[in-house]
């Protein structure tokens, strides 16, 4: 079971953040991204070396695709970035 909390309106977000970690080195390492409102989904690639990590603002008119290394923690780089002025 995964609790979720829900901001009261005009709160902020609670902050989340993403870490990655080897069961059998339990040591986290944070994954570094710039600023975000949502994280939205996270899908191992099919090459098992990264995921990927999907990230939006708040107003859903901004949508962000990172690809993580997997062993470090480390931002690859964004590989998509997607407006619209309604959602996305």
């Amino acid at each position: 079971m995964i609790t979720q909390r829900y901001p009261k309106t005009g709160t902020d977000n609670p902050i989340v953040k993403v870490g990655v970690m080897e069961v059998a080195h339990p040591r986290i390492k944070w994954v570094k991204l710039d600023s975000y409102e949502y994280i939205c989904r996270v899908k191992w690639h099919p090459d098992n070396k990264r995921f990927a990590l999907q990230t939006m603002n708040r107003a859903q008119t901004e949508l962000d695709l990172f690809y993580i290394d997997r062993k470090t923690g480390k931002n690859l780089g964004r590989v998509l970035h997607e407006t619209d002025e309604g959602w996305v």
